[in-house]
């Protein structure tokens, strides 16, 4: 995770998309090119043993998926088994399509 940075808003505070009870989906960009993805961050510290298993079967999903024009392409994940959310980017759907 360390080449993104959040994309930070008017306030100061990271641009966050979606917040629910186990995830928040914000914005980053990459340090090297500048593109900005959604990022999903879920806490893998707090999941039972199937929602952790639900998860990996969530992002071989989608890289399966990746090949489909209609669906937002995922870009890479990050799982972390500490303290940090694990990460999941996606890119921006562009919305003339």
């Amino acid at each position: 995770m360390n080449k993104y940075e959040f994309v930070v808003g008017d306030k100061g505070q990271p641009v966050e998309l979606q917040t629910t009870a186990c995830s928040k989906v914000r914005l980053v960009k990459n340090k090297s090119n500048g593109k900005t993805y959604v990022c999903k961050e879920i806490s893998y510290q707090n999941m039972t043993q199937p929602q952790k298993q639900q998860l990996t079967k969530e992002v071989n999903i989608f890289k399966e998926l990746n090949k489909h024009d209609n669906i937002v392409k995922y870009q890479e994940h990050f799982i972390t088994r500490t303290k940090e959310p694990s990460i999941s980017l996606w890119n921006i759907a562009n919305a003339e399509t």
